[in-house]
């Protein structure tokens, strides 16, 4: 495979042009082209079947130990006081685990967590260093 840095707009005229073969794309971008026949999902990345593919096998069913979810957070200064990271926690909690936002999240494609700051800069890190053993492992970085 070679790697065809596009934006997302241009990943989708491409593929359905036929100017490359395959793509990894979040699933809100593909959906309708996969709904109307003219995608057809391989797969996907995620460690469990995405709700809104329940038929596309995820990577790992089909022997290939990849898991790349899609993922968004907000992020701050690194001396922002704890007292300023609690109180957006809080908020930002409380949205996310609204009706309302996984209402709004589910035609997107998107499943709301909730992850406090030292756990997702853990989450963050761990999956920094797994990317950066999977960029080196197929050869898109020189050892």
């Amino acid at each position: 495979m070679v790697d065809v840095p596009f934006g997302a707009a241009q990943v989708v005229t491409s593929l359905l042009s036929g100017e490359v073969d395959t793509a990894v794309q979040l699933p809100a971008a593909l959906a309708e082209y996969v709904k109307v026949g003219q995608l057809r999902l391989l797969a996907t990345l995620t460690t469990e079947r995405d709700p809104a593919f329940p038929n596309t096998p995820t990577a790992r069913e089909q022997g290939i130990d990849v898991s790349l979810e899609a993922w968004r957070g907000i992020a701050v200064p690194k001396d922002t006081p704890k007292s300023v990271i609690a109180i957006l926690e809080a908020a930002i909690r409380k949205t996310v685990e609204s009706p309302d936002f996984a209402h709004a999240s589910a035609p997107l494609g998107v499943r709301p967590a909730f992850l406090p700051a030292d756990a997702f800069g853990r989450r963050i890190a761990r999956e920094d260093a797994e990317l950066a053993r999977l960029i080196e492992f197929i050869g898109l970085k020189k050892s």
